[in-house]
């Protein structure tokens, strides 16, 4: 092409005096040798010359920045929310049941923009305009958007990254609570209280940890239910069906509980007024027993007194 060019700009004396050339070959010959030295940056280079510059440009120029500047405003829009994820997930630990499925939704939303490229268009886009990576110079705006980490989100794309390992973990623990949400003996009963004579403060206490078991387990159904409905699909086999059918569930072994809750506290406070009762007639009882005690202590006391007054009168009376 340069020397093609070349040819072109080559002038016979003898045969050829050339037009003087204007200002749009000029830019196209600017742009073409922009081209081959600027490597990479090249359009960078070009469309700095087009939107901060007077100097004169091509139609296909200003056509590539146009053409780019759609690119910046795409990558604007769907940066923020890759590195977004990224962000969040990355170093995140996921122990709640709500954050494992909201890991799975957002993570399918994020592998398929990576599957179609948004992800990386715009992680490369924000590395060219927004990094002095190429070229010398970046878009301030997109360098506060954190075009810096351009890097993560690209290696999250990676197949095989902690983005799939971290999926996969979850989805085998999903899977655990999909087999224990579909065993018979998911969905656990409170005792019921049948003396409160003999009812225990361990059985309460047994018949509390159900209830709050249920509870938990009422809102992982929750969850799923929130998750199936807006995949309208099953999670690791969990469909709706059998999900509204353990939220019945729950909910009347729920309701039994807080019955035998209820009643369990009654019997233990009846008890513990009981005892009350019973421990106030013993202290009482103890009581009048040392009130008796003491009674008898001092009347034996008193007649050993008058016996030895009597004593002592005797021993002085003088016989003639």
């Amino acid at each position: 092409m340069l020397a093609t060019l070349s040819l072109l700009l080559i002038s016979n004396t003898s045969t050829f005096v050339p037009n003087p050339i204007g200002n749009t070959q000029l830019a196209f010959i600017d742009a073409l040798v922009n081209s081959m030295t600027k490597g990479e940056g090249a359009l960078k280079h070009t469309c700095y010359q087009v939107r901060h510059t007077s100097e004169p440009t091509t139609f296909i120029e200003q056509e590539q920045c146009r053409q780019a500047q759609k690119e910046v405003e795409f990558s604007k829009r769907q940066y923020p929310i890759a590195l977004s994820f990224v962000s969040r997930y990355e170093s995140q630990e996921l122990n709640s049941t709500a954050d494992k499925l909201s890991y799975l939704s957002d993570s399918s939303k994020f592998i398929k923009d990576c599957q179609t490229e948004k992800n990386t268009r715009a992680a490369k886009t924000m590395r060219y305009w927004g990094t002095e990576e190429v070229g010398d110079w970046h878009y301030t705006n997109l360098k506060k958007m954190g075009a810096d980490n351009y890097k993560a989100i690209l290696t999250a794309c990676e197949s095989g990254s902690w983005v799939y390992t971290t999926r996969e973990d979850i989805e085998e623990k999903i899977s655990d609570i999909a087999a224990e949400i579909a065993s018979k003996n998911f969905v656990t009963n409170c005792s019921a209280v049948a003396s409160s004579k003999n009812w225990t403060k361990a059985q309460q206490l047994e018949n509390v940890n159900t209830k709050n078991d249920l509870l938990t387990k009422k809102n992982t159904i929750e969850i799923l239910s929130n998750q199936v409905d807006g995949a309208n699909d099953s999670i690791s086999g969990i469909d709706s069906t059998l999900l509204n059918s353990r939220k019945k569930q729950i909910k009347r072994s729920t309701s039994f509980c807080q019955t035998a809750i209820a009643l369990g506290e009654k019997a233990i406070a009846d008890q513990e007024r009981e005892k009350a009762r019973a421990l106030a007639a013993k202290r009482e009882a103890e009581r009048q027993y040392q009130r008796a005690k003491e009674a008898q202590r001092k009347a034996a006391a008193a007649e050993a007194a008058r016996q030895q007054n009597i004593q002592n009168a005797n021993e002085g009376v003088i016989l003639d």
